[in-house]
């Protein structure tokens, strides 16, 4: 037990601490100096308890016992909250994957319109090519017929001037 604890308890039982070092046979000091302590021995607390009649040990007992209640306490105090902690993080993680789910769908969504784009633009590609090479065709038709022609009018004037 703490000596500041029982030094508590001997002045609201109004026991006189000169009193009490002189029932002991030590100096005021040194009892003063046993309450500074931070745990006081069993023998001493028996000691203290025979001069003063307080039954410090069984305070002891009791208090070791509250503190067992309160660390008790603390503990299923604690339980409660890691169980909710571990049911909002559940919560949060079923979030998270729905969330996920959600994204995935809308990149896979975006995917297959990108895609559409693309075989629409493919295609609008290939009918450009073909109206390309349509005109290509004709206009090579009307070089050879402008050659033709030229080559007519060639053949026309080297018979007039024979």
């Amino acid at each position: 037990m703490k000596g500041i604890v029982i030094k508590k308890i001997l002045k609201e039982n109004k026991i006189i601490m000169a009193d009490l070092a002189r029932k002991m046979n030590i100096s005021p000091q040194h009892l003063n100096n046993i309450f500074k302590t931070r745990d006081i021995s069993s023998g001493r607390l028996t000691e203290i308890s025979k001069h003063t009649g307080i039954n410090l040990i069984g305070l002891l007992i009791r208090d070791e016992e509250e503190t067992e209640k309160y660390l008790q306490m603390g503990i299923d105090h604690l339980m409660v909250e890691a169980r909710e902690m571990t049911e909002r993080n559940l919560k949060d993680e079923d979030f998270v994957k729905q969330l996920y789910g959600d994204a995935s769908r809308l990149y896979e969504d975006k995917i297959n319109e990108l895609k559409k784009q693309l075989a629409k633009v493919e295609d609008e590609k290939a009918e450009y090519k073909k109206r390309l090479d349509d005109k290509e065709k004709q206009l090579n038709r009307y070089i050879d017929a402008a050659w033709d022609k030229e080559d007519e009018n060639d053949s026309s004037e080297t018979a007039s001037h024979a």
